[in-house]
Parts: structure tokens; C-alpha cells; sequence
């Protein structure tokens, strides 16, 4: 489903003619919102798809011995990576990636 299309849909209906939409935007909103819990599901099937291990998979790759901050910025990186990239967060979506435990 194109759930931006049908939202905008119903928001530009609303403004436009004054009909109350409320009811048909909570409704998309509701469908939409089960969609994405049944991809965080189903991503969790699969532990490639596990944003925990892509976390620890960051933690870890620094040495044993490696400083505390020196692991939670390898965090921060990874997290930055498949969410938005950039200093202030101002290149959106260019590795964007589903994670289970991301998406709820």
C-alpha cells in the first residue's frame, strides 16, 4: 500500500473542503501502523535482520582493550548508518535499512 498517497489523500481533502477526516486518517494511520509491526516480525525471523546483533556487531569490533567511548562511537556510527547519516542528520534515507527492533 501507498500509505503517504492515502494520507495525503484524506489531509488534503480535509483542508480543502472542510470535511472532517478524522476517522479516515486514524483508520490509515491504524493499517499502516500494523503493517510496519508485521515487517518488525517478521524481519525478527531472520537474525541478519536483528538490530541488537548489527549494534553488537559495532561494539565489537573495536579491540577487547578499547575504550568505553571508543565503543559507544562505533554505536552511534552504526545507529547513524541506517537511520540517517550526516553531522545533523541531513542525509536522509541514503542507507536506509529495515531492522527488526528498529521499526518498534
Amino acid at each position: 500500500f501507498d500509505f503517504y498517497s492515502l494520507y495525503s489523500v484524506a489531509y488534503n481533502r480535509h483542508t480543502k473542503s472542510g470535511v472532517n477526516t478524522t476517522t479516515e486518517m486514524v483508520a490509515i494511520s491504524y493499517e499502516m501502523e500494523q503493517l510496519l509491526m508485521s515487517l518488525d516480525e517478521y524481519l525478527g525471523t531472520n537474525t541478519n535482520f536483528l538490530l541488537g546483533h548489527w549494534i553488537a556487531d559495532a561494539r565489537n569490533s573495536t579491540p577487547n582493550n578499547a575504550a568505553s567511548n571508543l565503543k559507544d562511537n562505533c554505536e552511534f556510527n552504526a545507529r547513524n548508518q541506517i537511520t540517517m547519516w550526516g553531522p545533523h542528520q541531513n542525509i536522509e534515507d541514503y542507507a536506509s535499512k529495515e531492522w527488526s527492533g528498529l521499526i518498534k
